[in-house]
């Protein structure tokens, strides 16, 4: 097995580590898209939800791997795993209006949460950009 030592922490494993066990549910998908919820399993409760663009340079160059995806792989594991040369890049958290597909997801009356930007670059080309947003009733990352 492939040592990650040196990369940054996935956000799905942060979660794990504040909420307990976790799993991603896609909600849709395209071929440049992407929406999905990360629900604790102990509640059902969404504890964050992302909206994703893939790029067509990265999806071009990448199309078997691409697949993958497509099929329900989590990105950054799925990317992490591949022993392909990468990069992520996350930005600072911010807060931000919550996107109004998810507020009933998030079951809130409030109108802001914690949000950042994931971005990954495969071999130097830029394969997708992930927007998490966290849920405003729960304690952030």
């Amino acid at each position: 097995m492939e040592s990650h030592e040196n990369e940054p922490r996935l956000s799905i494993d942060k979660l794990k580590d504040k909420f307990g066990e976790v799993r991603l549910e896609i909600i849709s998908q395209e071929r440049n898209t992407r929406t999905s919820c990360v629900r604790r399993l102990s509640d059902n409760t969404v504890v964050a939800c992302s909206k994703v663009q893939f790029h067509d340079e990265g999806i071009a160059e990448f199309d078997k791997f691409h697949q993958t995806i497509l099929a329900g792989a989590k990105i950054g594991e799925t990317i992490q795993n591949s022993g392909i040369a990468h990069e992520r890049i996350e930005s600072d958290f911010s807060t931000v209006e919550i996107d109004p597909e998810f507020i009933s997801s998030f079951g809130t009356d409030k109108t802001t949460c914690l949000s950042r930007t994931v971005e990954y670059k495969i071999q130097n080309l830029p394969y997708t950009t992930i927007t998490e947003f966290y849920n405003p009733e729960l304690s952030p990352l």
